[in-house]
Parts: structure tokens; sequence; C-alpha cells
């Protein structure tokens, strides 16, 4: 059973809300086949795609400019080339429960996609998307010694692009996560931030460092 056994119309599953309709696959559809989606309804669309599903053929979706997410889930272990192409109003994809934004190309999507599903950390993608995707699959599972270890062996760069992003979430997660070590770094990233005119983020790596490492007495940490 395939997404092309059922009408658009019947998949529709929530109400109206700002001119953006979800529409949900219903149990039971095991593929989405290509060009499924190439006729589509006016409004923006959010897909979320059953734990039934676990293929999307080449060129699933090509051609939806209605698309605005879609949500796939671990069951998928098959994404096509191009299943994404000239969405042009696609703004993000959730696999695996990792938000990934969306990059425009018939294979750069298709590659993401692939990290993420296979953890092929080899896999050749700008790298803002790379490192922030692999962040969030790191926080999603911390004891991956996979993906701890490459973090480490691009420690600065990654966090860098944290400061970049503004990600104040994941910053903090990183700091507090007992993962990493800061000591020998913390003024680099204060500097860095502030370079940046990321100010709201060097405030909150000051406040991290006075925390960490300004009492050379635990006991002055009771004195606040």
């Amino acid at each position: 059973m395939n997404a092309n056994d059922f009408e658009v119309e019947n998949m529709i599953r929530s109400s109206k809300k700002h001119n953006i309709v979800d529409i949900i696959i219903p149990e039971g559809v095991t593929g989405i086949e290509s060009f499924a989606f190439k006729i589509h309804p006016k409004l923006m669309i959010n897909i979320i795609l059953p734990n039934s599903v676990t293929y999307i053929q080449d060129y699933a979706f090509a051609g939806c400019r209605s698309l605005r997410s879609v949500t796939i889930p671990k069951s998928v272990n098959e994404i096509g080339i191009g299943a994404f192409w000239q969405c042009i109003n696609l703004e993000y994809i959730i696999c695996h429960d990792i938000s990934v934004p969306y990059i425009e190309g018939k294979t750069k999507m298709h590659k993401v996609l692939k990290l993420i599903s296979e953890r092929d950390l080899s896999i050749t993608i700008p790298s803002v998307v790379k490192y922030m995707v692999i962040w969030n699959m790191f926080y999603q599972n911390p004891e991956d010694a996979k993906i701890y270890n490459y973090i480490i062996r691009s420690f600065s760069k990654m966090f860098e692009l944290l400061i970049d992003e503004n990600n104040s979430e994941l910053i903090t997660k990183a700091l507090y996560s007992q993962k990493f070590s800061f000591d020998k770094n913390i003024d680099k990233f204060i500097q860095y931030a502030n370079q940046k005119q990321k100010h709201e983020i060097q405030l909150l790596l000051m406040d991290y460092k006075y925390q960490q490492f300004e009492f050379k007495n635990p006991a002055d940490k009771l004195k606040l």
C-alpha cells in the first residue's frame, strides 16, 4: 500500500490554521511513490508520515510547492534522490525526531537524511547544516561514541557555529553536559562571541565562566 492509493482530502486530520493544513498519512501505508504529491492543495501543508512507511522513492514530493514541512519516522530506511526537489516553500524536515532546515538541490537533502538515518558522518554537505544536525544527533543520544568523537575532533569549529547561529539552547546543553571541557577555551569563545556581536551568548558564556572557574575555594559559592 502506498500514498498514491489515497485521495489527499482523505488524509486531512486537522483543521486549517493560518492557511496551514496538516496531512496525516494513514497507518498502513508502506511507501511514498514518485511524484505522489505532485498535485497538491492550494494551502500550505505539513505532511506527517506514519510508522508503517519504510521508503520514500525518488522525486516523491518533487514539485509540491505547497509543502511546508515533512515528518519522517524512524521506520523509513530509504529516501530517494530528489525526493524534495523544487519544493520551493519547504522550510524544514523532521527526521528521526531531528529538525533539519531544508537545503535546495536534488542530492543535498538526500545526503542530510542519509547522515541522520545511517549515521554516515563522512557525507559532504554544507558545514553549517552538518554541524547543527550532528549536535542534535548527539543530544538525542549523548552516549553515541561515534558522534561524540566527531564533535571532539572538530569542537572549536562546531561550538563557534552554535555562537554564529545564536543557538543558546544547544550552547547551554554543551556547557553543562559535563561531556566537554571548557577550562582552556572559554575565554576564546567569549572573545569570539564579542567579535560576532552575539552579546547574549557572550553574557551566557561569561556567566558560565564565573560560576565554574572564578571560585578558588568551593566554600566561596555559599557566600553568594
